[in-house]
């Protein structure tokens, strides 16, 4: 819009303009730097682990890839700072992380640094980079860095705390949870943290401490109510469990992970028609969705409708040709139908990408002794002198030259498969 000035106001008016313009750059400048400031806020608010739309790991796993479509490691928060060229390459840092463009974004901290090297709110800011670009080793060491300079900073340790779980070093990270919350005794993020890291590392009962001591304080949580759920189910404990999904979809009638969970408890206890049930209003809301499919293929194997089980691992495996789920679930199911030459090839194919994948070291040798044929040449191509776990027997009793597939529990909790059957809580 424009204005008149009469002619004796217009050099003051003039100068006005300029001191508002000043004014509204810095007052811009400000309120970037404090939107970055709060939307670190909320995302470390943001569990480290996995989200409803992927499968957590399993025990003794580690947690989902930073980055990946799971979920994205929170940020940080870091002190407020000024107008510096630091800052400028701070917050262009944080536009290209965002932006998922994470080569340029490790320039322009690393420009940050340059001007002001060992800077803890710099160091912090790559070490959440590394996380995202799935290098949680590397954030490890950026965040003892960062507290080196900056000892006991609440956000930085935080940072430390998921990197080391990112990192699979959970008793580290649980360590460091703890400290915290020695400090922080009813903080949500970290008890949150820490709940999660346990159940990770497979110490359930340490994961329900921490997952009740949450909801104690923070009652209607429904993150904290879906892992304690989780966890409850990991630990054999599903009646429970189910008690716990149930006051979840009290809360929220439509919470889609309460609902997964529920079909996966089922499944779990050998109540085959409800969790076929389950999957299958699931599925006619989401028919493409690998994860489900995945999950009932499994259902539909237990129930020994093995050619059904086959043909839903295969349109996984033909939309993503990558899952490795999709194919150790396939190489069991086609085994267990007495196809054991092409379940070795699935298990052979996994080995060639991924050596020390557990599940098909055992799957082949499973397979290899459902065939009758001699163990002595070890079946990982990785090189192993022994597959791990030790156990070269089947699941259940067979017939020599079959392959009876597991009890659904049994597949839940023992032998080949078992791990890969089930998400982590």
């Amino acid at each position: 819009m424009s204005r008149r000035f009469e002619p004796v106001a217009c050099l003051a008016g003039f100068l006005l303009l300029l001191a508002s313009a000043a004014m509204g750059t810095a007052a811009g400048a400000a309120t970037s730097a404090a939107a970055g400031t709060a939307g670190g806020a909320a995302s470390a608010g943001t569990a480290a682990g996995a989200p409803a739309a992927a499968e957590k790991p399993r025990p003794g796993g580690a947690p989902p890839a930073a980055g990946s479509a799971a979920r994205a490691p929170a940020e940080i928060l870091v002190p407020e700072t000024t107008g510096t060229d630091r800052d400028r390459w701070l917050q262009e840092g944080d536009r290209l992380m965002e932006a998922g463009k994470y080569d340029d974004a490790a320039v322009a901290y690393e420009k940050a640094d340059r001007v002001r090297p060992n800077d803890p709110a710099v160091l912090a800011k790559r070490a959440t980079l590394e996380l995202r670009r799935g290098n949680p080793h590397e954030a490890v060491t950026l965040y003892g860095r960062t507290l080196a300079l900056q000892p006991g900073y609440y956000d930085f340790r935080v940072g430390l705390a998921r990197a080391l779980a990112a990192d699979g070093k959970f008793d580290a990270s649980i360590k460091e949870w703890e400290g915290i919350l020695e400090a922080h005794p009813v903080d949500y993020i970290v008890l949150l943290g820490a709940a999660q890291t346990c159940g990770w590392a497979g110490q359930f009962e340490k994961a329900i401490v921490f997952y009740e001591r949450l909801l104690t304080h923070h009652t209607n949580s429904i993150e904290g109510l879906l892992g304690l759920a989780s966890v409850l189910a990991w630990n054999d404990e599903f009646e429970r469990s189910m008690d716990i999904y149930r006051r979840v979809l009290a809360i929220d009638a439509k919470n889609r992970e309460a609902k997964i969970g529920m079909a996966r408890v089922n499944g779990w206890q050998g109540k085959l028609a409800e969790a076929r049930r389950m999957y299958e209003g699931l599925l006619a809301e989401t028919p493409d969705d690998r994860i489900l499919l995945v999950d009932y293929a499994k259902v539909l194997a237990w129930s020994e409708e093995y050619d059904a089980a086959i043909r839903i691992y295969e349109r996984v495996l033909a939309a993503d040709p990558e899952n490795t789920e999709a194919k150790l679930g396939l190489a069991r199911v086609v085994a267990w139908n007495g196809d054991l030459d092409r379940a070795e090839q699935i298990y052979d194919a996994v080995l060639e990408e991924q050596p020390r994948n557990r599940d098909a070291v055992m799957g082949k040798i499973q397979v290899l002794y459902w065939g009758g044929r001699p163990l002595g040449a070890n079946p990982n191509r990785g090189g192993e002198d022994a597959a791990p776990g030790g156990g070269l027997g089947p699941d259940r009793p067979h017939k020599p030259g079959t392959a009876n597939p597991p009890a659904p529990d049994s597949a839940k909790s023992s032998g080949t498969g078992s791990q890969a059957s089930k998400p982590a809580p």
